[in-house]
């Protein structure tokens, strides 16, 4: 893990590199919920200064992935239950939205890049490259956030992105998941291809639904209960 995350202080800005390498390192779960995160064991696994690590810190707490509890300090956040179906209600209704824009607005560039994502995230799954495979979903998203032509879309659901990519991570550990999950996207992405927005948004929002009963069924049923629209 050391050489992984160290960051190459001749390429800029060190400090957005930080911010990555500590977010992908708790999206990919070498950092559990409720790990403490000491800043010198960071600062050695990174080869920073302190300053870099705590101003990604900081952004990490705004992105919910951390919370820093007083006298104690910077921890992982676990995603509860009522957590995970915030997350996915919202996400229904703005990616939906996202996915019926694109389909109106996206030029034939855009919509090529958005194959190709796809095209990656079935690679993934045929090769069981489960770690990369958040990557490429995520690839997928950022294709279809900027192509949408709603800043502020993009901007609302961007913010949420990490705290998804968690849950997504839920999601896929059941093994039947992936694969469905493809299907799932392929018909997104034929929508998209045939100008359908109102197709491409019920197939956007179907697939949200099913992610969100499969993160749920993963999660502690403390305080169980039914996803709702």
């Amino acid at each position: 893990m050391n050489s992984s995350m160290r960051v190459a202080t001749h390429a800029a800005p060190v400090r957005q590199q930080v911010l990555v390498n500590l977010r992908e390192a708790i999206l990919e779960g070498l950092f559990k919920p409720g790990d403490r995160l000491y800043e010198q064991t960071l600062c050695d696994l990174l080869g920073v200064s302190r300053t870099p690590i705590r101003e990604a810190l900081r952004q990490l707490e705004t992105e919910e992935l951390i919370h820093i509890i007083p006298n104690k300090g910077p921890v992982v956040r676990e995603v509860t239950r009522q957590d995970a179906q915030d997350i996915y209600q919202v996400r229904e209704m703005l990616e939906g939205l996202a996915v019926r824009l694109f389909a109106q607005v996206a030029d034939d560039a855009a919509i090529a890049s958005l194959e190709a994502a796809v095209q990656g995230i079935e690679s993934c799954i045929r090769q069981k490259e489960y770690r990369v495979l958040l990557k490429r979903k995520n690839e997928f998203y950022d294709v279809l956030l900027k192509g949408c032509g709603n800043k502020v879309v993009y901007q609302v659901l961007g913010s949420l992105l990490a705290r998804v990519t968690l849950l997504r991570g839920t999601s896929l550990a059941q093994p039947e998941r992936p694969a469905r999950s493809l299907e799932e996207i392929k018909k997104i992405l034929a929508a998209i291809k045939a100008r359908d927005p109102d197709a491409a948004y019920e197939a956007s929002t179907a697939h949200i639904r099913q992610a969100a009963v499969a993160a749920l069924g993963n999660l502690p049923t403390d305080s169980k209960k039914n996803f709702q629209k």
